[in-house]
């Protein structure tokens, strides 16, 4: 039996391969998983500043025209730092106005709350309409500007948490005018 070669592998040589393999495919699943935080952390920043660059055209537009068709212009806007009420005229029979604010969008509140901006219209409920908003301050510049203050944040649970963004607009109330012939 001296020239007999042996066929196959022994026992320590296939240990050694499996080992080898585990390592080799713990290698990669960490890489994924690697690679899926990385994703998922732009996919969130991305989002935020999506909301960052919306807010201003969307707020622009809820708030224009307040106190529209009201006996007062005062009476369409009422702010606290926190919460933003804007009130307007501006559908009725005929698309005038009709005295009641009874349609959507012609009375609204604006608020942060948790990690959104958060929009009621009428008498609803609040409706998240904007993510990544942990802050919004109002304040009234002038007679017809408002200052809106929007800080974002990321949730990314990933890595270092970026930096909060912070962006401060102004909007314009295009129905807030001084009355050129007083009566």
């Amino acid at each position: 039996m001296m020239g007999r070669h042996q066929r196959g592998s022994s026992l320590i040589e296939l240990l050694v391969a499996l080992f080898v393999g585990t390592l080799v495919a713990g290698g990669a699943f960490l890489c994924v998983l690697q690679f899926q935080k990385t994703a998922d952390l732009l996919t969130n920043l991305l989002d935020r500043d999506g909301s960052l660059i919306v807010a201003p055209l969307l707020l622009e537009r809820w708030i224009g025209p307040a106190g529209c068709h009201l006996n007062e212009a005062a009476q369409g806007v009422d702010l606290s730092e926190s919460v933003l009420r804007v009130r307007a005229d501006f559908n009725g029979p005929g698309g005038l106005p009709d005295g009641a604010l009874d349609s959507s969008f012609e009375s609204i509140e604006i608020r942060s709350s948790g990690s959104s901006l958060q929009l009621r219209s009428g008498s609803g409920n609040f409706q998240p309409v904007l993510n990544f908003v942990t802050t919004a301050r109002f304040a009234l510049e002038s007679e017809s500007l408002i200052r809106i203050d929007l800080r974002l944040a990321s949730s990314a649970k990933v890595g270092p948490d970026p930096p909060a963004l912070e962006r401060p607009f102004l909007v314009h109330l295009w129905n807030r005018r001084p009355q050129l012939f007083k009566e």
